[in-house]
């Protein structure tokens, strides 16, 4: 069955994803450090537990929350972006879309370095 789309519909509902990502995101991105987080604590050894208890004691100290904090976001920014970019790399696959014919120009690939995880070659 073909459609026909308007350039309008394809450019509304292009925005209209990108509301719907840019909401979504950010509750996504406190689960995945969530889930990240429980994952060590739920593997740790005694010995790995008194590390993480005394970090988290340290934390009543504003300078050292602060800079522990902000350590933590710059890891969940380029961990998350990471696997966000290589699940979307490979649901794009999937449904056979092609740079420059099915993807916008702005789509471009943040793993072009790396041959292993080349999408449009």
């Amino acid at each position: 069955m073909e459609y026909t789309i308007s350039e309008e519909y394809a450019t509304s509902s292009r925005k209209n994803a990108q509301k719907q990502y840019e909401r979504d995101l950010d509750k996504f991105e406190l689960q995945f450090l969530s889930i990240g987080l429980t994952k060590i604590k739920s593997n740790l050894t005694k010995a790995g537990l008194e590390k993480v208890v005394e970090i988290e004691a340290q934390m009543a100290s504003k300078s050292f929350e602060k800079d522990f904090c902000q350590k933590l976001e710059e890891i969940l920014e380029d961990s998350f972006s990471d696997a966000l970019n290589i699940f979307v790399i490979k649901i794009s696959r999937l449904y056979g879309l092609k740079r420059n014919k099915d993807l916008i120009d702005s789509f471009i690939n943040p793993f072009a370095d790396d041959p292993k995880l080349d999408f449009f070659v």
